[in-house]
């Protein structure tokens, strides 16, 4: 079961992770239907609600929607995060980030960050340019960069040292 919460609001929202057109809102049974790339019709409590998905991050688990023209940023857990969260252990607690390396070979087409600079986590790094696609390279925690390692427009190898963090 996937778990949607609104972060200011107790309301939860559960799809099971096989179906994506039925779920639970606080405990309340709803249906999608007519989806399209223009937005879906959500059937809840005999009235229907516009939805349309404005943006997803996955690095943050955040969705960006908007119901009948008003907008909500939602928090999406998995069953892992669940379980986790059920046992105290959420993840992105505590993580420290040491150093950034490569996570492919490819071509480092610019360096976003200083030596010194303090960043916060989901902050941009560095676009890695893989197969003919730019991949920007996200920090996973709050860290200040230690010292930098690459250089733009050189390639380089997977697990190489891009980046160290203090």
């Amino acid at each position: 079961m996937i778990k949607i919460t609104q972060e200011e609001q107790s309301s939860e929202l559960q799809f099971d992770k096989n179906s994506t057109t039925k779920g639970i809102i606080d405990g309340q049974s709803f249906e999608i239907s007519n989806a399209n790339k223009l937005g879906s019709i959500i059937d809840f409590n005999d009235s229907s609600y516009n939805l349309d998905i404005v943006s997803i991050d996955e690095l943050t688990k955040k969705v960006h929607i908007k119901i009948n023209g008003v907008s909500h940023e939602l928090k999406v857990e998995d069953e892992m995060d669940q379980l986790l969260k059920k046992l105290g252990m959420q993840r992105g607690n505590g993580i420290k980030m040491n150093e950034l390396k490569a996570p492919m070979p490819g071509l480092v087409l610019s360096i976003l960050v200083e030596e010194g600079q303090e960043i916060k986590k989901g902050d941009a790094l560095l676009i890695l340019e893989a197969m003919k696609m730019e991949n920007s390279i996200k920090a996973i925690a709050d860290a200040k960069v230690k010292a930098i390692k690459c250089e733009s427009g050189v390639a380089v190898e997977k697990n190489e040292l891009l980046i160290e963090f203090e």
